[in-house]
């Protein structure tokens, strides 16, 4: 048996970020008399980007437990929890468990762009095992007989997940800032998102935690103040090995994804103003059955 307890650490700086815009009206002159294109740092142009700039930084924290048993008397078995945080006020390109919302909101207060990152899981399990059944030939019990060729040969292995949700960035269907915002309006926050939360897929988080910001202004919510729905995930299979002759030998494989047909629930939607504010409308996929033969020599 290993047990290992571990800790981890990796602070990040200067990572190149997503395009920013940087023709924002500032809040010195903006108002109902100054919300125009004339009133822009660059009037001339549009739009004026920093192409990836270095603005980027990430802190990731992590501690990590460990157990593991090595193959013997026809079983191992292994499993991992990992506690972490994962800040920053980078974007998250490709695959990601939350939203991050295109991080950029205010060009003259990044500060509102640092927060937990869409992959910032604070807490996941792993497990998996194989085990062969101590049953048949050259096993423990029934490894004679004619009884032998029915119980022997039978393995059961399975790889599971257990995690909590992802972090997730509101933003406001209608931008009434009137200033040419560097990314998307975030609404005002006015209360705590997950409090009071009915946790259903009507209802995943409270709602009325969100107001829109007045005009000429931006809202005060960060990144990933939402907490999106966690995942439970079991795999399992089912083996059984046929000895043809010494050197082939026939296997036939069983396969059940989401062995427990468990509903793991998508991300809520996150845009305030729109109908489906804070519902959840997909989720996972269901029990998958798979069975198969391979035959190795």
């Amino acid at each position: 048996m290993v047990i290992e307890v571990t800790t981890l650490g990796n602070l990040s700086r200067k990572l190149p970020n997503a395009v920013l815009p940087i023709n924002q009206i500032p809040w010195s002159i903006l108002g109902p008399a100054h919300s125009s294109q004339k009133d822009r740092p660059f009037p001339q142009f549009t739009n004026v980007s920093i192409q990836n700039p270095t603005l980027g930084v990430s802190n990731y924290y992590a501690g990590m437990v460990r157990v593991e048993k090595r193959f013997s008397h026809g079983l191992n078995f292994g499993a991992n929890y990992t506690w972490s945080k994962y800040l920053g006020n980078v974007n998250s390109p490709g695959t990601a468990e939350g939203n991050d919302a295109g991080t950029y909101s205010d060009l003259y207060n990044r500060r509102l762009d640092y927060g937990p990152t869409a992959n910032d899981i604070n807490h996941r399990v792993n497990g998996h095992f194989v085990y062969e059944l101590p049953f048949g030939e050259g096993k423990r019990w029934l490894s004679k007989g004619f009884v032998k060729n029915i119980v022997g040969g039978w393995s059961i292995g399975s790889v599971m997940t257990f995690q909590s949700g992802p972090p997730n960035t509101a933003t406001t269907q209608t931008n009434n800032c009137n200033c040419f915002s560097a990314g998307g309006q975030r609404p005002l926050v006015i209360g705590a998102p997950g409090m009071n939360a009915p946790g259903t897929v009507n209802q995943w988080f409270n709602t009325t935690a969100f107001a829109q910001p007045a005009a000429y202004t931006l809202g005060n919510g960060g990144i990933g103040i939402i907490r999106g729905p966690g995942l439970i995930n079991i795999d399992t299979s089912l083996l059984r090995n046929f000895k043809i002759t010494e050197k082939v030998r026939l296997e036939f494989r069983g396969e059940f994804f989401n062995v427990l047909n468990h509903t793991n629930l998508s991300n809520p939607a996150t845009v305030y103003g729109a109908a489906a504010f804070g519902t959840i409308s997909s989720a996972g996929p269901a029990r998958q059955i798979e069975v198969g033969a391979r035959v190795a020599f």
